[in-house]
């Protein structure tokens, strides 16, 4: 499988990351998104360290991802396999009302 070198910027540092072409996409989706939560913090947390604001991102995107926010789907990360499991169960659902 190839990868390409992608990079993105979160709190003004650059970032490449080795990432496969068909999900690039979504590596700048989440990383639009991890720009956005810390800088949300940063704002909240005047003068807070960026390793505390990072530390602070991550456990509120964890929390949102356990309570299956909807925004990661509005966002772009919802990745191919689950599109492709979401098809096929709502495949068999037709088939059974039909």
């Amino acid at each position: 499988m190839s990868t390409n070198l992608c990079d993105v910027s979160i709190m003004g540092r650059n970032y490449r990351i080795s990432c496969p072409p068909e999900q690039e996409a979504e590596l700048f989706a989440a990383a639009s998104l991890v720009e956005q939560r810390m800088q949300e913090i940063a704002s909240r947390l005047k003068n807070a360290a960026s390793d505390r604001i990072a530390v602070m991102a991550a456990i509120n995107l964890a929390h949102d991802l356990q309570l299956g926010n909807s925004e990661f789907a509005h966002n772009g990360l919802e990745n191919n396999n689950t599109r492709s499991k979401i098809a096929a169960m709502d495949a068999q659902l037709e088939a059974l009302l039909a």
